[in-house]
């Protein structure tokens, strides 16, 4: 499978780029059979198109880049975890810095909606950016999270998402 204009309206060539770039790691992990099986592989990329429309439409501009991460980001891998307001999308990304030529592979970042009732700040990085992650772990308790500025520690909650919480 590959995302195309032809099979999907109304994203860019960059956008294309990114979905078949999660298409082929999520079909990287799977095994030998169910790389075979057309059903699952329907699923997944279903699946991807949902995610990635969610983390377009509620996080934009985040998961590409900005002042927390001076860098371009590609993205390998995304998914939308929690429900409703507590929503965020945790992804998978290279980070690439053109101007030294030099890239960081498999950092995980959870980014939350940006909005009123949104938990600050927006986006949570990995603090261990020298272990690379090869696919996005089920359970994100396992991950270093950064630690937040004026008194906050990373901690994740009972839905398995990383937030800060004060340390007042």
């Amino acid at each position: 499978m590959q995302y195309t204009t032809e099979n999907t309206e109304g994203y860019s060539a960059e956008d294309l780029a990114t979905l078949n770039r999660i298409y082929d790691h999520r079909v990287s992990l799977l095994d030998e059979d169910e790389r075979e099986n057309a059903d699952l592989l329907q699923q997944i990329s279903e699946r991807i198109l949902f995610d990635y429309d969610l983390a377009r439409e509620e996080i934009p501009g985040q998961i590409q880049g900005g002042d927390l991460v001076p860098a371009r980001v590609v993205i390998q891998d995304l998914e939308i975890r929690g429900e409703g307001d507590e929503r965020a999308a945790v992804a998978l990304v290279d980070l690439e810095y053109p101007q030294s030529g030099e890239a960081m592979t498999g950092i995980l970042l959870v980014c939350y909606p940006e909005g009123e009732d949104a938990p600050a700040p927006a986006e949570i990085t990995q603090a261990d950016w020298q272990t690379p992650s090869h696919e996005i772990p089920a359970d994100l308790s396992g991950i270093r999270w950064q630690v937040a500025p004026l008194r906050a520690e990373c901690v994740v909650g009972p839905d398995g998402l990383p937030r800060y919480a004060a340390l007042w």
